[in-house]
């Protein structure tokens, strides 16, 4: 491995950084977290691959990625979590800032707090030890697009857990490719075959288009 594509370089992160800007946009991370028969519940992967999350980020999301009382919730269960974000961490950036001015103040991205669209799923396994597979794949943002967010990891995640890894990176790919959030105009977003046509902040107009 070069200098430049070690995780732990500066230039590499700065190339990285450049490269999923249109992601960042959107999309902080894709988490995937797992059961751990001595961990408990842990973090498996990350996507893109650069993104760093610091011990109490990873702590927190590890908790609360699982349902509070999931030994009856047998199959696919997905739902919303606010996060906070650590301290010293960089503040909203210049694109942020742009949205925010131009945004209703209920639909705003806080500096203080990532979004967690979650979706579990627990089924009986008897190869596991635990008889059971217990996973959830959770995309964290700094948008409060509960609607758009939901329908979208209800996308991706089976296609995950049918498909492994290859999956998710060609979803982050896709949404690499996204235009910018703008308050008030459609946007026609690709993911996996799918076309989300969504109007931010609007009522929905038609069956098709999401209102986030």
């Amino acid at each position: 491995m070069s200098a430049v594509e070690d995780p732990n370089n500066e230039k590499y992160l700065q190339c990285a950084h450049k490269i999923w800007e249109r992601f960042t946009q959107w999309i902080h991370c894709i988490c995937v977290v797992t059961f751990d028969l001595e961990l408990g519940q842990a973090l498996e992967n990350v996507y893109p691959k650069h993104v760093t999350l610091t011990k109490q980020e990873i702590s927190n999301i590890c908790y609360l990625a699982f349902p509070d009382s999931n030994s009856g919730c047998m199959g696919d269960t997905n739902f919303v979590i606010r996060l906070p974000r650590s301290p010293g961490k960089s503040e909203l950036s210049r694109e942020h800032h742009r949205y925010n001015s131009t945004c209703p103040v209920a639909l705003q991205i806080h500096a203080g707090y990532y979004w967690g669209y979650v979706y579990f799923r627990q089924v009986k396994d008897i190869s596991l030890p635990r008889g059971y597979f217990q996973k959830s794949v959770v995309i964290l943002s700094r948008l409060p697009f509960n609607k758009l967010f939901s329908t979208i990891s209800c996308l991706i995640s089976p296609e995950y857990f049918e498909n492994g890894e290859p999956s998710l990176e060609a979803a982050c790919h896709n949404i690499d490719k996204w235009p910018p959030p703008v308050p008030g105009e459609t946007l026609n977003l690709p993911l996996m075959g799918s076309v989300f046509q969504v109007l931010l902040h609007f009522p929905i107009l038609h069956s098709n288009v999401i209102s986030s």
